[in-house]
């Protein structure tokens, strides 16, 4: 479990309208004026938040080798390479190793490369970077005393640490159009230079913290 804070600066935000959204909806949730806030969730500085209290946050890592044994242990074959081309003529993919596996149907969830395999997609891919910060307090920002949260208003979301070296940081508003090679996952000093901007305002704790190059 872990709690989701939607952060906000102004009543008609896009976090007020969310807040009636979960009301209406019978979703646990609550208000937390900035003294609220403050006394519950201290890392961070705001005018008010909408709490959300049926989050869950997931170990990405853990999750999938989960999934992995599941498939297995049902007779589905798992094949670990790269897929570097896709043949719509013959209902074909090619892998790396030059092995070519036919299927009827397809399905596809490699994110933003899939315009590297299937170039006529009708669709822009954006640069959207995520950071990891070392607080200078870990405690302050584990799992248990940190939530996830959003700032809708500005673009800024984030998560504790839980299963990483750092307190996650990404930015949801698009970012430039975006073209990178296979396993590219830079992180431009612009970026970075934004977080800390944003860490001055909203979460003071993290405003001289340091980016760490491994999650």
């Amino acid at each position: 479990p872990s709690n989701f804070l939607l952060l906000g600066d102004d009543d008609n935000t896009y976090a007020m309208e969310s807040y009636k959204v979960l009301q209406n909806s019978g979703y646990p949730s609550s208000f937390l004026d900035r003294k609220n806030l403050s006394e519950k969730y201290p890392q961070f500085n705001a005018s008010f938040a909408i709490e959300d209290q049926g989050g869950c946050i997931i170990n990405a890592q853990l999750a999938l080798k989960a999934i992995t044994k599941l498939i297995k242990k049902n007779g589905v074959s798992l094949i670990q390479s790269r897929v570097t081309e896709i043949s719509t003529h013959h209902n074909s993919i090619i892998l790396d190793n030059k092995q070519e596996i036919f299927f009827k149907k397809l399905i596809l969830t490699c994110g933003y490369w899939i315009k590297q395999l299937i170039t006529p997609l009708p669709i822009t891919v954006t640069r959207q970077q995520v950071a990891h910060f070392i607080p200078k307090v870990i405690e302050r920002f584990s799992v248990k005393n940190f939530p996830q949260f959003a700032h809708l208003d500005n673009g800024f979301h984030g998560f504790p640490m839980f299963g990483t070296n750092g307190v996650k940081i990404g930015n949801h508003i698009p970012g430039e159009e975006w073209f990178s090679p296979f396993g590219s996952n830079s992180i431009d000093e612009q970026f970075i230079n934004k977080c800390i901007d944003f860490f001055r305002i909203c979460l003071p704790e993290l405003k001289d913290s340091k980016p760490t190059l491994t999650n």
